[in-house]
């Protein structure tokens, strides 16, 4: 009788390794290649080390008072706003038509360091949430102390933002696509002045009572202009059709021209 000889576990050892591991590829990793496997891991341990250092810039927040914050740069004249990093303008509390018209002259911007446009991990999603909240509240009582201190360029109650984001939804309509309210990028709160291109020139007569009292409002008694033009589809894109420009005080729209 043949007797087989037995294999020592110098041998059998490292062949079960291999072969656990040809399985884990298998089930694990297929079907990506093993360069792109271990690119994978790359991207998610660099992901992850990022994900640490934002995280330890954001630290200071846990122990951070908004309103100690506000009122110490506020005696010290230190006068910004907080904004967590986005796409987008991204200022919680503040809208931008609101810095534009009341605060872009004194008030700097401070991005919090540490913020992303979208969190990397469970602790830096945490604290970024912690950052929007710090920012919001902090911004909110900057702005009222530069308005009760009288460096507001707004009077109190005046709701600019409000007001745009309101008659944007009025002039667009239920779809959206029926006008577009406009601002000039150097907006200037001595002379306000809006753009508003409509689809349809029978609606000009409603647009202006509409605008006029949409931002009475919304607490603006000043004067403020607008320019109505009707958009009319042509090749390529829209043309514009002078409508005429009128002025709302105090509510009431006044036809320039």
């Amino acid at each position: 009788m043949k007797i087989s000889k037995v294999r020592p576990l110098s041998v059998v050892i490292p062949m079960c390794i291999v072969v656990a591991a040809a399985a884990w590829w298998a089930l694990a990793v297929r079907p990506q290649s093993p360069g792109e496997w271990f690119r994978s891991r790359r991207e998610e341990w660099d992901r992850n080390r990022l994900a640490g250092r934002y995280v330890s810039r954001l630290k200071w927040l846990e122990t951070a008072s908004a309103e100690r914050e506000a009122l110490k740069d506020a005696a010290a004249k230190q006068y910004r706003f907080y904004s967590c990093f986005g796409e987008k303008w991204n200022t919680p509390g503040i809208e931008f038509i609101d810095y534009a018209a009341c605060y872009k002259s004194l008030v700097r911007i401070q991005e919090i360091d540490g913020t992303a446009d979208r969190a990397l991990s469970a602790e830096h999603e945490s604290m970024m949430d912690r950052a929007y909240r710090f920012a919001r509240e902090y911004n909110g009582l900057m702005a009222g102390l530069l308005l009760r201190n009288g460096l507001s360029r707004c009077e109190a109650g005046e709701e600019w933002g409000r007001a745009f984001s309101e008659l944007s939804s009025i002039v667009g309509g239920e779809s959206g696509s029926d006008g577009v309210l406009g601002m000039p990028v150097a907006f200037d709160i001595t002379k306000p002045s809006f753009e508003i291109a409509i689809r349809d020139r029978a609606g000009a007569g409603a647009v202006r009572t509409e605008a006029c009292s949409c931002f009475f409002k919304n607490g603006i008694r000043r004067r403020v202009d607008f320019h109505l033009t009707e958009a009319k589809p042509a090749e390529g894109r829209d043309s514009q059709a002078p409508i005429g420009s009128f002025y709302c005080e105090y509510g009431k729209a006044v036809k320039i021209r």
